[in-house]
């Protein structure tokens, strides 16, 4: 199974370019950024190095492989005296994560102690190579860099396939991931100014019935329009459907819960909605393009393709069926992360139990949170990054959870086992009453 990766981690290594891929990457002498020392077969490599260049070219492969273990979260790093050492479980997993052809290990050396001491340089190519690897092949928080870096290979992997494929309409799955690409344009370029308050456009018409907010819509040559006062969820759902290739949404039945919106429940409509569109948007483009690398190295994309073609309507059921498919199919080969930092734990282990009553319907028959289920939670999400959930005891009439601490601030964070011990129960009793 992939890895969740945590590609901020890894920001002084992306997109390196000192406009040779066989230049000779080090350290800076602030620590925090690369500089170029000379090139790989230059006549100053060929002569030897001298001991102030072995320890250079450590220093930077010991900070790549720091980051590459604090962006997967892997344990076996440690720090002594100002040294990095690394353990051999360590490389090894680094090693399954990312494959021997492209980490190449045996170029770092480690020693007995744990210390990277091969000396040898390490160059743009390699770096490269080794950050294309973890990046496209691993699921992790959404970016425009790297799932355009994703939505690039998907589709270069679709042209690849044979127009008349007896698996595919390969017509409709180059729409669909053209429809991915539309999505990741408007939430870069358009969504977080889509809603503005209404202060600012004194030519915008103004009723004080409504909420001091304009909606900025462009019209589909790109150009600008007159911005309009926000006056309903249905008209800006409308218009954001127009900008997304004509995919529905359900922002009244679900920015509010299971309760049906109106704009005069929200507390701040231009927070509320613009957050909505973003996570919705963001949760289907990450398994969109993750699942398709995902199922393509485990030979399942027929599997992908049925899911992700099928006459899906609105955007919310087309990523609770790639959720279902992701839980159904892949938690076989190993723990799944369902939407990473945006779906809430208990939703995600909601979804987990579900999936677990279809092989054993009578699995609710006692109503409790059994050592079967807590089990079967902790193995699938604990180290796995969540917003965190807990009960919402202000709710008297169905359980109800909230991600949000006593200050408002929401908590996201690696998933522990007290987590779902404290949750557990609570999630079964809101199943059961759902």
């Amino acid at each position: 199974m992939s890895m969740q990766i945590d590609t901020n981690k890894l920001a002084m290594f992306r997109n390196v370019n000192f406009g040779s891929a066989d230049s000779i990457v080090n350290i800076g002498d602030n620590k925090k950024s690369l500089v170029k020392n000379n090139e790989l077969g230059s006549i100053f490599s060929r002569l030897g190095r001298s001991d102030e260049e072995r320890a250079q070219n450590n220093a930077a492969r010991t900070e790549l492989l720091r980051a590459l273990g604090s962006a997967f979260g892997l344990e076996g790093m440690t720090v002594s005296n100002g040294t990095v050492k690394f353990s051999q479980e360590f490389i090894k997993k680094l090693e399954n994560i990312l494959g021997r052809d492209v980490l190449k290990t045996g170029d770092f050396k480690i020693n007995s102690d744990g210390t990277v001491t091969s000396g040898r340089p390490l160059t743009q190519r390699r770096i490269n190579a080794i950050l294309n690897k973890a990046v496209l092949f691993n699921p992790g928080q959404y970016n425009y860099d790297d799932y355009k870096a994703k939505l690039d290979y998907v589709q270069k992997r679709i042209d690849a396939l044979p127009a008349n494929s007896k698996n595919v309409d390969v017509g409709v799955l180059k729409q669909r991931f053209q429809t991915v690409g539309t999505m990741m344009n408007f939430v870069k370029k358009e969504l977080p100014d889509l809603i503005d308050n209404i202060e600012y456009y004194p030519e915008a018409d103004r009723d004080e019935d409504f909420p001091p907010f304009v909606v900025r819509k462009i019209d589909k040559n790109g150009v600008p329009e007159k911005p309009v006062q926000l006056k309903s969820l249905t008209g800006i759902n409308d218009y954001v459907r127009t900008r997304n290739d004509g995919v529905p949404f359900h922002l009244q039945e679900n920015i509010k819960g299971n309760t049906m919106a109106s704009l005069a429940k929200l507390d701040n409509p231009k927070e509320e909605i613009t957050n909505y569109y973003k996570n919705a948007i963001e949760s289907y483009i990450t398994l969109a393009l993750d699942l398709f690398i995902e199922c393509e190295k485990l030979g399942k994309l027929d599997k992908f393709f049925n899911v992700f073609c099928s006459p899906k309507i609105c955007l919310e059921a087309k990523t609770d069926a790639l959720t279902t498919f992701k839980l159904d199919e892949l938690s076989k080969d190993g723990p799944v992360a369902l939407y990473d930092r945006d779906q809430p734990l208990d939703q995600c282990m909601g979804k987990k139990i579900e999936q677990m009553l279809k092989r054993n319907p009578k699995l609710l028959d006692a109503g409790e949170f059994t050592a079967e289920i807590a089990a079967a939670m902790k193995k699938e999400f604990v180290g796995q990054i969540h917003p965190i959930s807990t009960v919402d005891e202000s709710v008297t009439t169905e359980t109800k959870f909230t991600t949000k601490d006593a200050e408002g601030n929401k908590v996201v964070r690696k998933v522990t086992a007290a987590d779902i011990d404290r949750i557990g129960q609570a999630v079964i009793d809101s199943i059961l009453i759902g």
